[in-house]
């Protein structure tokens, strides 16, 4: 049951891989296409509206030492959750200031969300 939800974190956070901005598209070292896109005023308002998320409560070292895979799972999940509450940060943070944000997603991504309907600005 762990295991699933590790799995799930790490594709919410794999689709919503998304960094602070630059200003134009870049190919990482892996080869990764990263895109400057403008986050949707719905989305940031959305994020405003809703009280911030939390890291995830541990788990008591009994229960990790009963269950040694569960460190590493846990572990990574915390992460996965951590760059989440960072990147949530960092956009309400630029539409605060700018009254706008700018991030940079990996471009299979992009195109993933924009064959879902999603739309989003380029810049």
């Amino acid at each position: 049951m762990a295991e699933a939800m590790a799995v799930e974190m790490r594709n919410k956070a794999a689709a919503c891989s998304i960094e602070p901005a630059a200003k134009e598209a870049k190919a990482k070292a892996d080869g990764t296409v990263m895109k400057s896109v403008m986050i949707p005023d719905a989305y940031i308002k959305k994020l405003q509206a809703r009280p911030p998320r939390r890291p995830f409560s541990r788990l008591s070292e009994d229960i990790l030492q009963k269950y040694p895979e569960l460190r590493a799972i846990t572990a990574k999940a915390d992460a996965e959750m951590q760059a989440l509450i960072k990147m949530e940060e960092d956009i309400i943070n630029q539409y605060r200031t700018k009254g706008h944000a700018i991030v940079q997603v990996k471009e299979d991504v992009l195109n993933w969300c924009r064959a879902k309907g999603y739309t989003f600005v380029e810049v």
